[in-house]
């Protein structure tokens, strides 16, 4: 048996290079693996570590220059061979193998350990679903201007009044005179930074991953300054001199009627009814027709409340019969940042008019969202996003106004 492994492995060796020292090899049953004159420091050291025995291996310097050729072609060198193994107790085992054999890949796995790893049947989606996020309704209801170049440190906007009145002329008097007016309104200007910071090794493992890593916080970035510009437009910004919708000056500001409740009789309805078309004909009757809104927006749940609020003895709901009333006004928009944010957690109710160029709310976006080059720091990366603002504008507040809502039901 011995002379048979021996010669296989002569053959399979000079196949490759025949000059090379004949690697004899045997299988050790005090480790249970194949061992090799090559790996013979290291396993003998392994095993004192693990407290067992050192395999037994074949490294005798009667066949230290045997060769594959030697073997082949030289009976002596063959005999010599059979000899050494013949005094041995053990022959070696069939099992032995070369050590750049394929089928020695075996050694040291557990073969009753199967073939399936915790996670080999576990299905991962390719489609990765991302977090919802609030629409933001500022900039959607009231649009944008960019009037205001890149650069500027603050605007102005300016308004030019007359008085004086005529009268008929008798002979001796005076001509009465007419003199002009004017008033100016000063806002600030704020920039809105946002940044990203990526490791260029995690970047390397989250590209692995198909995370998409640098898509996805410059993503975050613009939707982080696209925040900040959404409650400036709402809400401005007292220490950079900036004015939101819901705090501009001289904007008229009053209290519904009202609670609002669900109405059980006839009266309660057109009370709610009433008090919706006041506060909608206020501005055209107090300004002697100069002034009337086009447009209103309330909190999500008044604008439901509208809706699915019907009339006592009719199909008609609270917000058809509003739209019927208000020939200017053509529906009524919603806005979650309305909702329970007015004082003592009232919904705000709003009115513009959005066709005079004049009486226009806007808001001023003097740079839109861009990015600064990437910034480089041994591995480190940074990229800083910003955007400009010179936050709302009203040239005329007239036909605006905010109407503090009540809500009991």
């Amino acid at each position: 048996m011995a002379v048979k492994i021996i010669d296989a492995l002569a053959t399979d060796r000079a196949s490759t290079d025949p000059k090379a020292p004949l690697e004899l090899v045997e299988w050790s049953e005090e480790s249970g693996r194949i061992a090799f004159p090559s790996m013979l420091a290291r396993a003998t050291r392994r095993a004192r570590q693990d407290g067992r025995a050192a395999p037994t291996l074949i490294a005798l310097d009667a066949l230290r220059d045997l060769t594959a050729e030697v073997y082949r072609t030289d009976a002596a060198a063959r005999e010599l061979v059979d000899q050494v193994y013949a005094g041995r107790s053990q022959p070696i085992h069939p099992k032995a193998r070369r050590v750049d054999s394929a089928q020695l890949r075996q050694d040291g796995i557990e073969l009753t350990s199967g073939l399936l790893f915790a996670r080999d049947l576990e299905h991962i989606h390719a489609r990765v679903s991302e977090e919802p996020v609030a629409t933001l309704n500022a900039l959607a209801l009231f649009g944008v201007s960019s009037e205001v170049p890149v650069g500027a440190t603050s605007h102005t906007v300016r308004r030019f009044g007359d008085a004086g009145q005529a009268r008929m002329y008798r002979a001796g008097e005076e001509v009465p005179t007419v003199s002009l007016a004017a008033v100016e309104e000063s806002f600030g200007i704020g920039h809105l930074v946002a940044g990203l910071e990526i490791d260029f090794f995690e970047a390397l493992a989250h590209g692995f991953a198909g995370l998409r890593e640098y898509e996805r916080k410059l993503r975050a970035v613009r939707r982080a300054i696209d925040r900040l510009l959404n409650r400036i437009a709402w809400w401005g910004s007292r220490e950079f001199k900036l004015y939101g919708f819901l705090n501009y000056p001289h904007l008229p500001k009053r209290v519904f009627a009202t609670p609002l409740i669900v109405p059980t009789s006839i009266a309660q309805f057109d009370a709610i009814l009433a008090g919706f078309n006041e506060i909608a004909n206020r501005a055209r009757q107090a300004h002697k027709d100069t002034a009337d809104p086009n447009r209103c927006a309330t909190s999500t749940r008044v604008r439901d409340y509208m809706a699915q609020t019907r009339h006592p003895q009719g199909r008609e709901s609270l917000l058809e019969l509003f739209l019927r009333d208000q020939a200017r006004i053509s529906r009524v928009d919603s806005a979650w940042e309305l909702q329970e944010s007015g004082p003592g957690g009232t919904d705000h109710f709003l009115l513009w008019d959005d066709t005079d160029p004049d009486a226009k709310p806007s808001v001023e976006v003097i740079q839109g969202f861009a990015t600064l080059p990437m910034e480089t720091s041994g591995f480190a990366q940074r990229q800083v996003g910003y955007a400009t603002t010179g936050g709302m504008v009203i040239r005329d507040v007239r036909a605006a106004s905010i109407t503090f809502l009540e809500i009991n039901f």
